[in-house]
């Protein structure tokens, strides 16, 4: 009985949609003919070739072949029927959910296996590095190393001195004048991190310290900037400069070891130094300390972290002092162009003293009659002077470009001194 009320109702639709007479439930009862319409025209009736009903239009069939309770009933949760509908009861669709579930466990189980094989790979690197008796930097020894030191210590013998270059990647670089000397020396010391006394041998073996003289230099320097002042020097085979460069492996790169390292220490007799402040000095240490004590001359420094100190030293004009985090403490003369070279150093490009750090301060004692123009600035910091010239400030900045003391005038020379992030201060020195 059910299925004839629903072939009915279907008939009754499809009537209705495409303007067609409904028929009689009863098959076998006489067709009803409009006697408006001509003979051909009523026994004529066209048949159409409508295409299958949609599978919402045999759904909403089926609900209205329902009792009216039901049917009503399911008219007022209608949303939430038709999307259960949609889901459990149409034929070859799936919730959508189920594929996201599985997209993200997909994605969460890929990214556990490419995190796992990371740390794995670190912790192998980790180990191969600390069973060669090397470290990272930054990262403590995991296999119990131990610090092995071996030094060694060079007589040169020069009559004079014109050009001092020192290159060293890792390590702190002294350089004096000592009275008591006679002769100049090099002083190496090389500073490993190893597991046992035969790991730190092959890691002194592979580290070398090369000057001339007494020998020559084989390997490529390994400072840039210092190289530029007395780079004919290296190999020239004079007798009136001394070049000292030191090679460390694993000492370069994005990831240098820093554990390993070689400390130079150079003494210089006050015998064998120019008469006249014409010195050039380059002096270049990637990672460590500086310290400059009785040397005069053109003097370039660079260092990338590590202090420099710089005392009882005249500096020649165009001297550079430069460093990346670090202090600068300078305590000397700036031998500023006198009268006797005033018309050379006018024909010439204009010179300067430069020191600049980019995170530290910078500690600066002049002689209270320097005559020089100042230009100092500080983007993030203070400057503080006992000179009597006026500091300009803007916010976090301060800055001054002027005579270092207000009233001198003429300076034939200009003081550059540049703090990207600390303080700067000056300081008159006792007479």
């Amino acid at each position: 009985m059910d299925d004839e009320r629903e072939r009915e109702y279907r008939r009754r639709e499809r009537a209705r949609r495409h303007d067609v007479p409904p028929r009689r439930s009863n098959s076998n009862a006489p067709r009803q003919r409009d006697a408006s319409q001509p003979p051909q025209q009523r026994d004529a009736a066209p048949r159409r070739n409508n295409p299958p009903p949609s599978w919402e239009q045999r759904q909403r069939v089926r609900r209205r072949s329902q009792p009216p309770a039901q049917r009503y009933a399911a008219y007022e949760n209608a949303d939430e029927y038709d999307d259960e509908y949609a889901y459990d009861e149409q034929p070859g669709r799936q919730r959508h959910h189920r594929h996201s579930f599985l997209a993200a466990f997909f994605i969460g189980c890929v990214t556990c296996i490419i995190c796992i094989a990371l740390v794995a790979a670190a912790i192998v690197f980790v180990s191969l590095h600390n069973s060669q008796g090397a470290g990272l930097p930054g990262v403590p020894n995991l296999g119990g190393n131990r610090t092995y030191t071996q030094p060694e210590s060079q007589t040169i013998n020069l009559s004079t001195i014109q050009k001092l270059q020192v290159c060293d990647k890792i390590g702190n670089i002294s350089i004096t004048v000592d009275p008591q000397a006679t002769q100049a020396s090099v002083s190496a010391k090389k500073i490993v991190q190893a597991s046992s006394q035969q790991a730190a041998q092959q890691l002194f073996q592979h580290m070398s310290v090369e000057m001339q003289p007494p020998g020559t230099i084989n390997n490529a320097l390994t400072c840039g900037h210092a190289s530029q002042t007395t780079s004919s020097s290296a190999n020239a085979g004079t007798n009136n400069s001394l070049t000292v460069n030191v090679t460390i492996p694993d000492g370069s790169g994005l990831m240098p070891n820093t554990n390993n390292s070689v400390d130079i220490n150079v003494v210089l007799p006050p015998g064998i130094l120019p008469h006249t402040p014409d010195m050039q000095v380059g002096i270049e240490s990637s990672v460590g300390n500086i310290d400059v004590q009785g040397v005069s001359g053109l003097l370039k420094i660079k260092g990338n972290t590590g202090n420099i100190t710089i005392k009882q030293s005249n500096i020649a004009l165009g001297s550079t002092i430069d460093t990346g985090q670090g202090n600068i403490t300078f305590a000397g003369n700036l031998l500023a162009p006198g009268a006797a070279n005033a018309q050379r150093q006018q024909a010439s490009s204009p010179s300067s003293f430069n020191f600049s750090v980019e995170k530290g301060n910078i500690s600066m004692s002049l002689p209270q009659n320097t005559n020089v123009t100042l230009d100092t600035n500080t983007n993030s910091g203070s400057i503080q002077s006992n000179f009597a010239f006026p500091i300009q400030k803007s916010g976090d900045m301060a800055s001054y470009n002027g005579p270092l003391t207000p009233g001198n005038a003429n300076a034939q020379a200009t003081l550059v001194v540049d703090v990207s992030l600390g303080n700067i201060t000056y300081q008159k020195q006792n007479m």
